[in-house]
């Protein structure tokens, strides 16, 4: 579900991709931390600070596909989880072709029978 959110086709309304971040933002929990980020991005996020992150992130894009790799979950009680993946980003930006490849480690929280993210840690793999 959070890839089909993140993923662009192309151009894209305001409305549209207003409500694509709500979506990313739902998946989270109020904050979440996140370290490790490109572009200076690491902190703590409420809800609207993180839509207006992914919306500016999302609109650098003129076409952008997300995907989740290697997924491993380890629940470690009745409400906490652990989340290890490697997250792959391929998009046209300004007509360039771009890839990033990054392992992303995270805590989960389990709140009123749903499971958000509380915790986001990204590494950036070495390239060859």
């Amino acid at each position: 579900r959070l890839t089909d959110l993140l993923d662009k086709g192309g151009d894209e309304g305001t409305i549209a991709s207003a409500g694509k971040a709500k979506g990313v933002a739902d998946l989270f929990a109020t904050p979440v931390r996140v370290t490790g980020a490109p572009f200076d991005l690491n902190g703590s996020y409420g809800t609207q600070e993180l839509m207006g992150v992914v919306m500016q992130g999302r609109a650098r894009f003129q076409s952008l596909d997300a995907d989740i790799l290697d997924l491993e979950i380890r629940v470690d009680g009745e409400s906490t989880a652990a989340a290890h993946f490697t997250a792959q980003v391929t998009g046209t930006v300004s007509g360039e072709r771009v890839r990033e490849v990054r392992e992303v480690r995270c805590r989960l929280t389990k709140t009123e029978g749903e499971w958000f993210i509380a915790q986001v840690e990204m590494v950036e793999v070495m390239r060859r």
